[in-house]
């Protein structure tokens, strides 16, 4: 018999005898397919041989290893049989499996990947299947990004399809299926819920903007005396100048009254005087004074006002004419909406 023949049988035959596929939540699978080495003459065959149990020796540890728990070393393993039979779907399988316990979803499927290979329809279907369970598991890890986590899902769904087309009896993948199908359908209502509070929420903020702006432009027009705009203060300034103006103009007559009155009584001491010394010729003279001179008629006539007698009525004119100013500078100062405040001092 061909000495390649006879290797791929016996390869065949160990691993038969050894492990064969197993349930994917316990077990993993041994290298099945001797024809992945490439064994080309006698010495080759023995080399050949010696590759295919290391690889065997190694899955075997590796499986022990993974069902104590221990993922990282049952890994170390995987890869080891790897080294030797690379191309092996079983060794991906194997590695899959313990990539996804490290929760390294990934290069899970990414191993997974690798063990769909034609001529083993059912590993492929589990790989599928563990396809589907790869990416559900990173939907869950990704479900505070709902988006990401709704395509993983749908990833999810589509693998665990091709495993049940692949395998219908596979209650799992129907089961888990359903599960994907429900979280999806979660995630996509609670997504549309998020959208719409942010679109709320964002409607609510541009009218409070909106409400901002508006009040401060009533707060402008309703205040423009904060603010006064160049108009406002030059009409300021001309009233300021006009009434200095009307001040000026009202000290000036009260001086122009003063030095009047001053005048005036300059003259009626003059004329008091005078009269003084005409009534002291006359009595001199013997002649009657203007104050018991009688008219023809013998009437006694009126008496000239002394300058004592005339001081209060002139003050009582005096006062007068100031009160009329004053109340004539207080109207006006009225009709400016300015009225100087009261002074205690």
């Amino acid at each position: 018999m061909n000495p390649r023949r006879l290797l791929q049988f016996a390869g065949a035959c160990v691993v038969a005898m050894l492990l064969g596929l197993a349930p994917v939540s316990a077990q993993s699978v041994l290298p099945g397919d001797a024809g992945t080495t490439t064994v080309r003459s006698g010495s080759e065959s023995a080399s050949g041989g010696e590759a295919l149990r290391y690889a065997a020796d190694q899955v075997r540890e590796g499986n022990r290893l993974l069902d104590e728990g221990r993922f990282d070393e049952a890994l170390a393993k995987y890869d080891a049989a790897r080294s030797r039979l690379p191309e092996a779907p079983e060794i991906a399988y194997n590695r899959g499996l313990a990539l996804y316990r490290l929760g390294r979803y990934g290069e899970a499927e990414s191993a997974f990947q690798d063990a769909i290979l034609p001529g083993n329809p059912e590993l492929e279907a589990r790989a599928r299947y563990n396809l589907g369970r790869s990416a559900h598991a990173a939907a869950l890890e990704k479900r505070e990004n709902l988006p990401e986590a709704i395509n993983e899902l749908g990833r999810a769904i589509g693998f665990y399809n091709d495993a049940i087309q692949m395998a219908p009896q596979d209650t799992d993948a129907v089961r888990n299926r359903e599960a994907a199908e429900r979280l999806r359908a979660y995630f996509e209502k609670k997504l549309q819920a998020m959208q719409q509070e942010e679109q709320q929420e964002s409607k609510e903020d541009e009218q409070k903007q909106e409400e901002n702006e508006d009040s401060g432009k009533d707060e402008e027009s309703q205040q423009p005396s904060s603010q006064p705009s160049d108009e406002q203060k030059q009409e300021q300034k001309n009233e300021q100048g006009e009434q200095q103006e009307q001040e000026s103009a009202q000290d000036s007559e009260e001086s122009q009254e003063q030095s009047s009155e001053q005048e005036n009584q300059s003259q009626q001491n003059e004329q008091q005087g005078d009269s003084k010394s005409d009534a002291q010729k006359g009595e001199q003279q013997g002649e009657p004074s203007a104050e018991t001179k009688e008219t023809p008629t013998g009437e006694t006539q009126e008496h000239q006002l002394t300058a004592e007698e005339a001081e209060p009525m002139l003050q009582e004119a005096r006062d007068a004419e100031r009160q009329r100013r004053e109340a004539k500078r207080m109207r006006m100062l009225r009709l400016r909406g300015r009225i100087p405040a009261d002074k205690d001092w």
